[in-house]
């Protein structure tokens, strides 16, 4: 039952994506550089991950490792609850691990994930507030280590919120994974419970674990987000440092970086210089949709914060409003421009690159020793048909600017 409505929500979807890409994708500008700064991105080819029946091209939650045994692709199967691993040298299938969902061995539905080494994961059961640590060097016969809870309350049977004061869930997404620091650290981004409340100080969005499995629940917010309604911009967009002691976090609405130290679990944020207004659309109160609507098009949004730690820079996605275009009735498009914006290790703006609307899924995308890695559908344009099977990024290079 499962695959065969699996199967009919990705035919469903297919065809309004597949007439959006047809349409923009052959009449859309080149990328657009910033000539007046360092460097730039330029595309240089594309890699191929070839998909089985049950696994979608659109994805909430992909991961690239770098380890000592080689590099990897992985990516969340939430259909069947899996995690399937790629082998990057070759771009080659590798195995999938399917997880139970009840049983001794049981993890829940699976929400997130981070591998701590080539044979240790930690997975995340959101709804019932755990982190369980699995050994997965035999694939018959998987050993869980132990578990971690994100909530000293009581889950309340009639709603499964936790009856902890000031509750957060881990949540996570391609943009806002869970990450695994070099001292051992975990840290997961976390969603306050009560979206009736305003963002204030305790509002707990971020959890990290040391390497004691000692819990801390973390309250990471820019100055100009505390006191209002943000929606999933509580979430932050998460990253590890580039020399992976810490991490850093962005938020949807907000120009702020936050730089996480891992001694001392404090957030010293910055505001870097480039393309991007602050929303003047706050809300003291919930907004309604139409307000959160228009919020979001007439706001500069930011969508993934990604370290490159093979050439010591950051990426920042953002999007910018198309304020010049207007419709009869005066709303504005639902539509906006994607910007990768180039950063240095002090979160100086060296670089700004715009992406043409439509031609990618930048919700989908990491990086990897080859470069920036964006996804693409791959296309064929004379049967207007995108090819389901295949998980296609482009390569993006990092340039200087002659």
């Amino acid at each position: 039952m499962m695959n065969v409505s699996f199967q009919f929500t990705r035919r469903s979807i297919l065809f309004p994506v597949i007439m959006i890409i047809y349409f923009f994708i052959g009449c859309q500008p080149k990328m657009e550089y910033n000539k007046d700064l360092k460097y730039t991105l330029v595309a240089d080819g594309d890699i191929d991950f070839d998909l089985d029946d049950e696994s979608s091209m659109f994805m909430s939650h992909i991961q690239y490792y770098d380890f000592k045994e080689g590099k990897i692709f992985t990516f969340l199967n939430q259909f069947n609850n899996s995690i399937y691993i790629y082998d990057v040298e070759n771009n080659s299938f590798v195995e999938s691990i399917p997880f139970d969902i009840e049983g001794p061995q049981g993890v829940g539905k699976i929400q997130g994930y981070s591998f701590l080494d080539r044979n240790t994961i930690s997975l995340i059961d959101t709804y019932r507030y755990k982190a369980i640590i699995f050994d997965i060097s035999n694939k018959e016969f998987l050993s869980k280590k132990k578990e971690l809870l994100f909530t000293s309350g009581k889950i309340n049977s009639s709603n499964g919120f936790s009856t902890e004061l000031d509750a957060s869930i881990p949540w996570m997404s391609t943009y806002a994974p869970v990450i695994f620091g070099r001292q051992s650290n975990l840290w997961i981004s976390a969603l306050p419970e009560s979206s009736s409340k305003s963002t204030y100080e305790s509002s707990i969005n971020v959890f990290h674990i040391d390497k004691n499995d000692s819990l801390s629940k973390l309250s990471f917010f820019p100055p100009n987000m505390l006191g209002f309604h943000w929606e999933d911009g509580e979430m932050p967009r998460m990253a590890s440092n580039l020399d992976s002691s810490g991490v850093v976090v962005s938020y949807k609405y907000s120009n702020s970086i936050g730089v996480v130290d891992a001694e001392n679990l404090k957030v010293t944020f910055t505001n870097p210089l480039g393309e991007f207004k602050e929303t003047k659309l706050v809300f003291r109160e919930y907004p309604t949709s139409m307000e959160s609507n228009e919020r979001y098009i007439n706001s500069y949004t930011v969508y993934a914060l990604l370290s490159d730690p093979y050439r010591n820079v950051y990426y920042r996605i953002i999007e910018e409003p198309n304020f010049i275009e207007i419709e009869k009735d005066g709303e504005r498009k639902d539509s906006k421009r994607p910007i990768v914006q180039i950063l240095d290790q002090d979160f100086i703006l060296i670089g700004e690159v715009s992406l043409p609307n439509y031609e990618y899924l930048y919700n989908m995308c990491f990086v990897s020793e080859e470069g920036l890695m964006i996804s693409q559908p791959k296309m064929d344009f004379k049967k207007m048909t995108i090819d389901e099977n295949t998980l296609r990024f482009v390569v993006f290079k990092l340039k200087a600017i002659k």
